[in-house]
């Protein structure tokens, strides 16, 4: 097996060498021995590895590394040796042996050692694992001497001198005990915050000591770690590094199976402030050096930290839809007073959704029945005998012979056309146009509706004689697509009668009453707006509501450009294993809910799904209290306060009134019958301009009943707020339970008013400020999120700037950034105003760190630009923020939204299972990329994205050929100077105080 056994030496050198606990590295007496059979590299750099207290080790380092298939190796022997049945071994194997300050012979080059030859270096030495992390050179001694004795075979000198001077035994024997290292999920020592709660070793009710600064101790036998201080139990979760659940405590120490002994151990233990990580820094001064936020919202109502729910990560629009679909269905038949809530920037009729998530619900299991066959071998001919005609409108009816292509493959034909498009260049673009789509049935004509491939306007006629000019990409259930290019049609004038719609059900939203649906098709963003605001006006908290609608599905309140970019779909069944609330579940993303959103495997046509842009999206699943937490958004989205005039349906009571019943409560568990505890913890964070809520609430004036901490009634409320709104008093119109939280509900709509909300602002600064690895990003747009003048306000924060700050002191942390080629805006002037911007942000941080910031755009089928719908970061793989929240400046103050900031507490090897499962499944969606090929074998690329440094790596070559056909460069917007660019306040604004001056419905009517 050569390098991928792991072969281990009996000897580290001629004599015992000297041992730092504190630093936990080792002097070599003479040179030091290889320990195993490896690759010695030498490295301008040692940043990919940390010393004991976390920091990056600086300088040149020689590097002695295992292969890592004999890590694998080494690691089941560990796992049959050391592990207690059905849990990790929890013993911290290493991957590489660090030299410090190591500076190479001239020309030398990586070199293989056998175990016990000479590395001909004396620097001090670390051990480290896969993430970097350093290990205990001590316990790893005991570890190679337990094993060589439990397996011979390792042993390269057969038992030789393990014992005397410079052996792994005599080594073991320098320290004795169990070392543990608390670290935080980044792998910096934990060190708690004010206010938070700390971390200590304890006998019973004693506590016998904390970590020293290096987040080492060494607890005696029977002790084990807890949190200290009042708030441990509800914010600090502790788990070991190498598997298992994270928990309040306390954490006792992994046993050893019966006869098995080792001298030394090295354990490392996560802890982490729920809130903390979650949340941020929240509080009003710099902590850890994570800056503060504004301290506008009251601190009872932040959003909350929901701990022991459920969060699912969705990767494509198949999988949000199927997850929309089962959520909706849960009210058939549901007990209790049921409710369900939809709202997205658009809501179309007839959206058809899969069965399932998965494969279920994928191409080639749906739609219909897999009929596992491939296309015939040699040429074929599905072309042979097609015809087109014109629909009664401007659309293209496209059919094809009966039995030309095998039954169950899929057809999509994507129109050819020149169009000039302002927003990326002064040239015409070749296109190939959204088209349309079909699936073959033997024995039956297909007929494919191609959407006006033309492109003809409402008013123009239809040219004679006209010709369709297409590609048609025809993909079977089994084997590769194949693309018949540049075919050509004579179009019959027609009629032709419309084929049966295949992608039009089942359609869960048709259950969904109007009155629980919100929209916001804001022009900004390519959509058309179904409300015409009034001219002339200027108050601007009439503009806000002229831009709404209070008619059914229900359009918010806005500011001229402002989009409402969130996608919730929620529902709440009653259920016996709860006392009062309901049974929350919901998806939250950035998707409309369009036949788009029915989009994967872009490369193939999206087989099996409707003609349509091609879109990728990522996408967040909770339950339970933060489910609950997407329903009081959603609620506030479908219904206003109080019903206002205007309204078109009368189901419209308001929010308040609404959202009084015991079934809005929070979700109580049944004590005696509690629903199953997940293993996930996140909050829901909003972000919007001041001003756009009930803009109304922003005129009450300072010192007012709800900016004061003094008692006020129901009535006292409902009434002032009633008056804010023009309305006359309420109070003794809506008779409602669970008052007093209903009082807080209207307090946060206040605040909310008044300053606007930049919760997950507050979640990215602490994240950015303490990653170490990899921050991976999918955003729409990128721009600095702030531009201070002068010195910057409190809570002014620019991520862009904050993010190179932390390149430039983590020399190992990297940076990948997915965006869409084309962004999301539609009006030229802004479209390259968003250009310009997207690429001052990538000068910066790439400036920060060379060689070590990739960005691209995801690619759709060939010649096409592929939509991003949603944002999401992803830090270390233990922290993500997923939903609606883009990285701009008026994506953290201007724009409404939501995300959920979360982690999950199932830790596997060193990250957060799911965050990392999440990480890998969007890149593999960006990528198109599959985890196993026709064979059935890993693919190559999907194996790269396991770890971050590996996944990094992949993307920086993959840019280096160009994309591979997988991704595409950085594009940086033309070149042409045609369109004048818009303002960088204009185009990208501050909503911390609402609008920005000047952006009025007059100017801004066809972007508003």
């Amino acid at each position: 097996m050569g390098l991928t056994a792991p072969i281990l030496s009996a000897t580290w050198g001629s004599a015992n060498p000297a041992f730092d606990p504190a630093a936990l590295r080792l002097t070599p007496s003479g040179a030091a021995q290889a320990p195993f059979f490896g690759i010695l590299e030498f490295l301008d750099s040692g940043a990919a590895f940390r010393d004991a207290a976390g920091a990056p080790i600086i300088g040149p380092v020689g590097v002695f590394r295992l292969h890592p298939q004999a890590v694998q190796r080494l690691g089941a022997l560990a796992q049959g040796r050391y592990a207690l049945p059905g849990q990790p071994h929890h013993r911290i194997l290493p991957e590489a042996l660090v030299f410090t300050l190591a500076g190479p012979a001239p020309d030398q080059s990586p070199q293989t050692y056998d175990p016990g030859d000479s590395l001909g270096r004396t620097e001090p030495m670390s051990f480290h694992d896969h993430r970097g992390l350093i290990v205990d050179p001590i316990a790893v001694a005991a570890l190679f001497d337990d094993l060589m004795t439990a397996f011979p075979a390792l042993d390269a000198a057969s038992g030789a001198n393990r014992s005397g001077g410079g052996g792994v035994a005599a080594i073991a024997g320098l320290a004795s005990g169990i070392q543990v290292q608390v670290t935080d999920l980044h792998g910096k020592p934990y060190v708690a915050v004010e206010g938070g709660p700390g971390v200590e070793k304890r006998n019973g009710d004693t506590a016998t000591g904390s970590p020293d600064a290096n987040g080492l101790m060494v607890p005696a036998a029977g002790e084990v770690l807890a949190g200290a201080g009042e708030t441990a139990p509800a914010r600090l979760r502790l788990g070991w590094y190498t598997g298992g659940t994270m928990a309040a405590g306390p954490l006792a120490l992994p046993q050893l199976p019966a006869a098995i002994t080792l001298p030394r151990q090295f354990l490392r233990a996560f802890a982490t402030d729920l809130d903390w990580h979650i949340l941020g820094n929240r509080s009003t001064g710099v902590q850890r050096g994570v800056p503060a936020e504004d301290g506008k919202m009251p601190a009872d109502l932040r959003p909350k930290v929901r701990d022991g729910v459920t969060i699912d990560y969705l990767a494509d629009g198949p999988d949000l839809l199927a997850e929309s679909g089962r959520i909706i269905g849960r009210l058939a038949g549901a007990d209790g007073s049921p409710l369900v809530f939809a709202v997205a920037p658009q809501i179309a009729a007839g959206v058809g959704v899969p069965p399932a998530t998965s494969a279920a619900g994928h191409w080639p299991a749906f739609p219909g029945l897999d009929t596992a066959t491939g296309l015939p071998a040699g040429s074929i001919t599905p072309l042979t005998g097609a015809t087109a005609a014109w629909t009664s409108g401007v659309d293209v009816l496209v059919t094809l012979p009966a039995d030309s292509l095998p039954n169950g493959t899929s057809v999509r034909i994507y129109a050819q056309r020149f169009q000039l498009i302002d927003s990326i260049g002064e040239a015409p673009s070749f296109l190939r146009g959204d088209g349309g789509s079909a699936i073959v049935a033997a024995g039956q004509a297909t007929q494919i509706l191609v959407a006006n491939p033309l492109g003809i306007a409402a008013t123009d006629p239809k040219p004679s004689p006209a010709v369709l000019v297409f590609d048609l990409a025809v993909t079977p259930r089994r084997g590769a697509r194949r693309l018949f290019a540049n075919r050509r049609l004579d179009i019959a004038a027609g009629p032709a009668a419309l084929p049966a719609d295949p992608f039009a059900t089942p359609d869960p939203m048709a259950m969904v009453p109007p009155s629980m649906q919100s929209i916001c098709p804001a022009p900004l963003f390519g959509m058309t707006r179904t409300v015409s605001p009034a001219t002339g006006l200027s108050n601007p908290i009439d503009i806000v509501r002229a831009l709404g609608s209070e008619s059914e599905p229900r359009e918010g309140p806005r500011h001229p450009t402002m989009g409402r970019l969130e996608s919730i779909v929620v529902s709440g069944v009653g259920s016996p294993q709860l006392d009062t609330g309901l049974d929350w579940d919901g998806v939250l993303s950035g998707a409309h809910w369009t036949r788009a959103t029915r989009s994967a495997l872009l490369r193939d046509g999206n087989p099996g799904n409707p003609a349509g842009p091609d879109t990728h999206l990522s996408a967040v699943r909770a339950t339970g209290a933060l489910g609950y937490d997407l329903a009081r958004h959603a609620i506030r989205r479908a219904q206003s306060l109080l019903p206002l005039p205007g309204g078109t349906g009368a189901t419209s009571l308001g929010w308040v009134a609404m959202s009084g019943g015991d079934n809005m409560n929070p979700p109580a568990p049944n004590s005696a019958n509690p629903p199953a505890a997940g293993s996930s913890a996140g909050a829901l964070l909003q972000s919007v301009a001041a001003i756009a809520e009930t803009p109304e609430l922003s005129l009450l004036p300072a010192g007012n009943p709800l900016d004061t901490g003094t008692a006020i009634s129901f009535g006292q409320v409902i009434d002032d707020i009633a008056a804010a709104l023009g309305l006359p008093p309420v109070s003794g119109s809506i008779d409602v339970a669970n008052q007093d939280r209903l009082i807080n509900e209207i307090r946060r709509e206040y605040f909310l008013s008044r300053d606007g909300s930049r919760d997950a602002l507050w979640s990215l600064v602490r994240a950015i400020a303490e990653a170490e690895e990899l921050v991976y990003l999918e955003t729409a747009g990128l721009s600095r999120t702030a531009r201070p003048d002068g010195v910057p306000a409190t809570g002014e924060i620019d991520l862009i700037s904050l993010l190179a700050q932390r390149l430039t002191v983590r020399p190992n942390l990297k940076v990948i950034i997915a965006m869409p080629r084309e962004g999301d805006f539609a009006p030229a002037p802004f479209a390259r105003r968003a250009f310009a911007q997207r690429k001052e942000a990538y000068d910066l941080l790439a400036g920060a760190a060379p060689g070590r910031v990739v960005a691209f755009h995801p690619r759709g089928f060939p010649g096409r630009a592929a939509q991003l719908r949603g944002a999401t970061a992803i830090v270390d793989d233990v922290w993500s923020l997923t939903g609606a929240t883009h990285i701009r400046r008026r994506g953290m103050t201007f724009d409404g939204s939501a995300a959920i900031a979360s982690f999950d507490r199932d830790i596997a090897a060193g990250y957060s299972r799911k965050v990392q499962a999440q990480r890998i499944a969007l890149m593999a969606a960006r990528l198109g990329v599959q985890q196993l090929n026709a064979d059935g074998a890993p693919t190559p690329e999907f194996l790269r994205l396991a770890r971050p440094a590996s996944a990094f790596a992949l993307i920086r070559d993959l840019l280096a050929q160009g994309g591979a056909g997988l991704i595409q460069p950085l594009w940086h917007g033309p070149q042409d100077t045609t369109v004048i660019l818009q303002s960088n306040d204009v185009a990208d604004p501050d909503g911390s105080n609402g609008a920005v001056a000047g952006v009025g419905l007059a100017a801004f009517l066809s972007e508003a």
